[in-house]
Order: C-alpha cells, then structure tokens, then sequence
C-alpha cells in the first residue's frame, strides 16, 4: 500500500492536484482512498441539502480530524487481514491511500505518518506551495487571509524529521 500525505496552506490547491497526481501516476481511480477532515462537512452538507460553506463549522474541527485519522487506521489495518490469493496481495499493492488535510505542523502529521511506516507502507508527502495571496484568492472554504498567512509562516519555519521520508515541493501558485 501507498500513503501520500498532502500538505500545504488553506487555497494551496491540495484537493484540485489529486486528479493530475492520479492521470500522471497512471493510477486507477478505483485504487485511489482519500482519507480527509473535510468529508465530515462534505458529507453533512450533502445530507442536509446545504453547501459546504453553510454547514461548516470550526468546532467540528477536532472531530473532523479525529474521523479522518479513524479511516485512515480502518484502511491500515486492511493489511492486516488475512490475504487468501495472489489477487489479493497485488490488490493491496496497488491500494494508494490520499491524507488530504493541511498538514501544516508536524505535530499534524506524525500520527499518519508512523501508522503508515508501522504497516510498511510505501509514504510520500507531497507539499503544494502557493503564495499567501494566491491561496487566499482560491480558497473554497473562505479561510481568512489572516488565517493562511499564519499557515505559510508556520510552513516556513517548520522541518520534517530527518528520518521522514522526504517531501516533494509542487508550486501551484
């Protein structure tokens, strides 16, 4: 299995450049599992008829998070399953789970990151990079300027652990 952790600001583009990450690497979309804080409200919004915008609410932040990394754990422990042919075994190899969320701090991301190296899953953290300006202008979820400008500046001043795998930089804007 492969994890790809996306990270970068609020507007960075993470959630456009999923289908150009599938079309360039060639992966079927059937393969492809995204795991994300937004589907609380995706979801929420859908089961009430609303936009996104309308039925988002910051306070569900930490729930939303906490769902996201749920799935991710159930997807995980797939793995764990017992596999009764060859089938399933390249199945599973050409599963390719996507964490969408911002994953600005390392804090953020180190849960996702020591699940997906404790199952032995092949991780690449893909960060979309955009300007402060240029996020803020396509953000969908009307996050403030305020908002993505603290994002950019702790995006700047925070590394990944060394023993992380590296980070592939994709500029978006």
């Amino acid at each position: 299995m492969r994890v790809i952790i996306l990270r970068g600001i609020s507007g960075a583009g993470k959630s456009t450049f999923l289908p150009v990450f599938i079309n360039e690497n060639n992966l079927l979309e059937e393969n492809v599992i995204v795991a994300s804080a937004d589907h609380l409200f995706e979801n929420r919004a859908k089961m009430l008829g609303e936009s996104y915008l309308h039925v988002f609410d910051p306070s569900d932040l930490p729930k939303a998070h906490a769902q996201c990394l749920v799935k991710f754990v159930e997807l995980l422990a797939r793995c764990d399953e017992p596999l009764l042919s060859d089938e399933d075994v390249e199945e599973w190899h050409e599963q390719v789970v996507v964490v969408d969320n911002t994953n600005i701090g390392v804090a953020e991301m180190a849960p996702y990151i020591a699940l997906a190296q404790a199952y032995d899953c092949e991780v690449e953290v893909i960060c979309l990079w955009a300007t402060p300006e240029a996020a803020h202008k396509r953000s969908s979820h009307k996050v403030s300027f305020e908002v993505i400008l603290g994002q950019y500046k702790q995006l700047l001043r925070e590394s990944l652990p060394p023993w992380w795998p590296k980070q592939r930089i994709v500029l978006t804007g």
